[in-house]
């Protein structure tokens, strides 16, 4: 009798249709739906505009901080990051890594801090959820409108004095 392949054996029977602890023909999103709890949207086109990453050093933002004080914290953070970071243990860390933030998406729309551009008008916020968020305003929203920017997704981490962001800039356009 010929041995028959079973499904937790048989990695897939199309791209779309995987096989896997023994449920034959669900989709990847139907078992991803079925193991989180939650509806994955549907895929949308879209593509990758530009890609942005910047590491801060936790201790020249906090000698920046310590000389110039408020009038730095202003010329670069919104009132609403000034009063996030403020609220921390150790705010030197969270404005690096906004500030890092700021950059980086900057680098993702390929430009500087050109064009008329300011800091303010970059802005990290966090959901309720903790992830945090781009919202743009002013020029800043000007450049990304006319790169074709639709979303970005942004990521923050700190550790060993360094604080990084990546930030991925993502386009309708095909």
């Amino acid at each position: 009798m010929p041995a028959q392949a079973s499904p937790a054996t048989e990695p897939y029977r199309d791209s779309s249709s995987l096989i896997a602890s023994g449920t034959p023909g669900l989709s990847w999103r139907e078992l991803t739906n079925a193991a989180c709890g939650a509806a994955i949207p549907p895929y949308t086109a879209a593509m990758v505009l530009g890609v942005g990453v910047d590491v801060v050093e936790v201790e020249r933002l906090r000698k920046l901080i310590a000389r110039h004080g408020r009038r730095f914290l202003r010329r670069v953070f919104t009132a609403r990051e000034i009063a996030w970071c403020g609220r921390r243990a150790q705010p030197e860390v969270h404005y690096a890594a906004r500030f890092a933030a700021k950059e980086a998406v900057l680098k993702a729309l390929g430009t500087g801090w050109s064009e008329g551009l300011a800091f303010t008008q970059v802005e990290v916020r966090r959901a309720r959820s903790g992830a945090p968020s781009v919202v743009l305003t002013g020029a800043a929203r000007a450049r990304a409108r006319k790169a074709g920017a639709a979303r970005f997704h942004l990521s923050l981490s700190h550790d060993a004095g360094v604080a990084v962001a990546f930030v991925l800039a993502e386009s309708d356009r095909r």
